[in-house]
This record gives C-alpha cells, structure tokens and sequence, in this order.
C-alpha cells in the first residue's frame, strides 16, 4: 500500500518536472510566449515594490493598498511655523485618499473617497457612493473639518474653494468659500446642459507646456484664479472670483477655435486647413470689458493637429505667458497683461521652449545638448545653462527646476544649482515646497529637496493683470 502510494506520488513529481522542463524550453524558444502570464506579472511587479525606487534612497518609504494616482502636501495653516512648508502628504488611490506624515510616511488616516483634491491647508475629497457634494478636511484627522451636500462641481484652491450648484435646469448658483466654510459671494447662473460636474472639471488657465507633470501640478494648485470660466446651457460664463459677479457671458468658440479663459482674458487660437497646412491666429479678449487686448496673425499655440487641423488641445503657457510659435518658426513667449509690447521672449530657430511659469523660463538650445534658465523677469538674463545627454522633460515649481529624462531626475534651484540628482524609474505624483513625491506599484517615497535659505522661493502668484514678469524688453528685429 505505502509503495503503491510512493510510486503514485513519484509520477506525479515526474509529471510536473516534465511540465516545468517543457515550459522553460519552449521559453527559451519563444521568450515572447508566456503560460503564467498574471502569475509573471504579479510576480515581476513584486520584485519592483521589495526594493529600494531611488538611487540614492528615498528619505522614506512607505507602502499603499492599491498603486497610487496622484499626491499633494498639504500644511497645518501656521504661516509662521516650519509646518508651512508641509505638515502631511495626501495620497489619492483607487476608490481612496490617505494622509502620511511628511517626516517618515506613517498613515494619519485613510478614508474610501472616489476623488480627492490637495489645495494649500485642507484636501477637498468627494463623497463616496453619489456625484454630488464633498468633505474637506485637514492634515491630521480623518473628521472632516466642514462638508456640503449639494455641490455638482468643485474647484479646489490653495486659498478658495469655489463650487456649483444647481437645483433644476433653469438656475445654477456658483459659490464661493474659504477654507474654514465661510461664504464669501455667491452667483446666480442660467441652468441648462451640459454643465461641469465633478472635481476641477474645466481648466482654469492655460495648459501647461509640461504636461507629462500634470497628475503632480493637480496636488498643489495655486490660489484662485481672477476670473473663472464656468459653462451652462452652452454658454460661458465669465466669474469674476474676487468680486463674486458674473462679468460676461461668451458663445461657444466654432470647431476651428479653441478658447480658454485665464488670467482674466479669454484667448481665442484658432487653425483653419490651408492647402496641406495650418493657418493660425490668436487674439485675446480682456473678460472684464470684452475689448481685443491684442491679435496675432501666424501665432500656433500648439492647439491642432495636422491634417485638419482640429482643435484638440487648450493653447499652451504659464501665468500670465503663452508659449508658441511665430510666423517665422521661432519660439516666443507673450504676455497676456499687456496690449503694446507683448512679446516677452523670442528664441532662435530650432530652441524650444520646455516650461515656463512666467517668471522663469528653461529652454533647450539648437543642439538639443543643454537647457538654459531664463529669467524673464531680469530682462531675459540666462542665469544658468546645464548639459543635458538627452531632450529631457521639464516642470518648474516655485521652488525649484525638474529635469527628468526617464532614468534620472536632477532637480536645480531657480537659480540653477543642482539640489538634489537620482536615479529611478518610479513617476513624480506629487511636490511640495522641499520635496518630491514618487510612486512605483503600490509603493511611494519622499525625496527631501533642500532648498537653500539664500534661494528664491516664489510664492505662487494671483492669476491676473498685472503680470509678475518685467515689462517685456524688444524682441530681435523689433517688437510686437
């Protein structure tokens, strides 16, 4: 009996060893065969998560139930204590949002949420199981500091929280609020459909030239914008988000021309197929007053695509500058803040422009070999330039410059020191003042940036005239 058992037991290890030998053969074979496929992939991505996702380590890491989306650091609110610059990283995953210290990464609280906002002291968060309302809450406990129930849309400020609601199809009211739930205006809007649900739903400013950081940029909004673009019932209307009023209401553009809303103009760019290219123009539209700031025949924001050109994309800038591409193929830079004199920046043929934030500027040169840091401000003065192997891409944060080529992250002080360099295949999901914030699978990190005392750190500006950036010097060849 016992042989007979031992003998059924040895063929079955037979069994299964001829199984194995015969896989990894046909492996060897064919390596882009694969029989285990869900076992190789969770077993690969297991690999990943048990090791270290920079080099040099993280300062932490830690961690999270599913792989994470998006990260912003919030603070206590206590402008005049060190906690200004971070006091908890807010972590979005799937179907949750959680706060970890920002010093070691341990869990403060974690809550179901089908969305949540970083914005300055509070995280706005969406009410699980409905489309409607949300809850806002601080740093350090998972009891929200204040909720509504009605809001359709929510857009999350670092120093508003601006909403919409509507009772029926006929009247919307857009509100205002502080952080700690104060009412602050409210705006009575025409009802009607489609209007914007959910969180942030329409852009508030121009699309930024770096957009591969965007899931970063969306945990660390800056203050409200002046004017907000809000549509119902097919028409814009134009909120001015001090005053609380409704400025103006605008049509919607034709379907060859895009237009957005920001720093208190409204920008038109629009692409017409001529023969087998594009013909662009732009002209800007002050909200307030519906007069033409100023137009420009030839201007590509970088809206359409070729053949047709569709108008797919908002036009591209930061602040207060838009970032295109002249009649005569160079880069330039304008300003929406003024009518005479707009152009800020005009490059050589063959430089691109690979972020901007209105006051500083990188640029890669013609040999696609270093990215120079411009200070538009101090009258286009090129304060750093740095040798890069490759194009890389590039985000400028108020207080430092990202270089990122997809093996390494070098980050740069606004005045082009180099802060901190590693290498590492995990995304950047999030930034505070001093630090970075990757994700790999389900683990994130912390990478402290030290910021020097002697450094600028720039506060984020007001999305209005006047612009931050100096009065734009001569362009070559004469001014705009």
């Amino acid at each position: 009996m016992a042989r007979g058992r031992a003998a059924r037991f040895g063929s079955r290890v037979s069994f299964a060893l001829v199984l194995i030998l015969s896989a990894v053969i046909v492996f060897a074979i064919r390596p882009d065969w694969n029989p285990f496929p869900m076992w190789w992939a969770n077993f690969q991505t297991g690999l990943k998560e048990n090791r270290p996702i920079a080099d040099p380590p993280t300062t932490w890491i830690q961690r999270t139930g599913d792989p994470a989306d998006l990260a912003g650091v919030i603070t206590d609110g206590d402008p005049y204590a060190r906690s200004a610059f971070g006091s908890a990283v807010i972590v979005t995953t799937r179907g949750h949002v959680e706060a970890r210290g920002l010093g070691d990464g341990r869990q403060l609280w974690i809550i179901e949420s089908p969305w949540a906002r970083p914005a300055g002291d509070v995280v706005v968060v969406g009410r699980p199981d409905t489309n409607k309302g949300f809850l806002v809450y601080g740093p350090y406990s998972a009891t929200p500091l204040w909720s509504d129930d009605a809001a359709t849309a929510v857009w999350a400020y670092s120093d508003k929280i601006i909403d919409l609601t509507c009772k029926d199809d006929v009247q919307c009211v857009v509100r205002g609020r502080d952080h700690d739930g104060r009412h602050l205006w409210s705006v009575t809007v025409p009802g009607g459909k489609p209007r914007p649900t959910g969180p942030n739903p329409t852009s508030a400013g121009l699309r930024p030239v770096s957009d591969w950081f965007n899931d970063a940029r969306t945990g660390a909004p800056g203050p409200a914008p002046g004017v907000l673009g809000v549509t119902t019932g097919g028409k814009t209307h134009l909120i001015d988000l001090v005053g609380g009023v409704n400025l103006r209401d605008v049509p919607p553009a034709d379907k060859d021309t895009r237009m957005v809303v920001a720093a208190s103009r409204v920008i038109y760019a629009q692409a017409e197929p001529v023969d087998d290219t594009c013909r662009y123009r732009v002209w800007v539209v002050d909200a307030d007053s519906g007069a033409e700031v100023w137009r420009d025949e030839g201007l590509n924001l970088n809206t359409a695509n070729r053949p047709g050109c569709e108008q797919r994309r908002d036009p591209q800038g930061g602040h207060v500058l838009l970032s295109g591409t002249g009649g005569d193929n160079r880069p330039e830079l304008n300003t929406l803040a003024y009518a005479a004199n707009r152009t800020v920046w005009v490059g050589a043929l063959g430089q691109k422009v690979l972020d901007t934030d209105g006051d500083l500027a990188v640029v890669l040169n013609t040999d696609q070999n270093a990215v120079d840091l411009v200070d538009l401000a101090a009258g286009n003065e090129v304060v750093a330039t740095v040798k890069v192997r490759n194009a890389p891409d590039v985000a400028i944060t108020p207080s430092f410059v990202l270089l990122h080529d997809h093996e390494h992250v070098t980050v740069l002080s606004r005045a082009g020191g180099v802060l901190r360099s590693l290498t590492t295949e995990a995304k950047i999901i999030g930034y505070g003042y001093t630090g970075l914030v990757l994700a790999q699978g389900r683990v994130i990190g912390y990478v402290d940036i030290p910021v020097p005392a002697d450094d600028t750190v720039v506060e984020p500006p007001d999305a209005g005239p006047p612009a931050t950036v100096g009065q734009p010097t001569s362009t070559p060849g004469g001014g705009k």
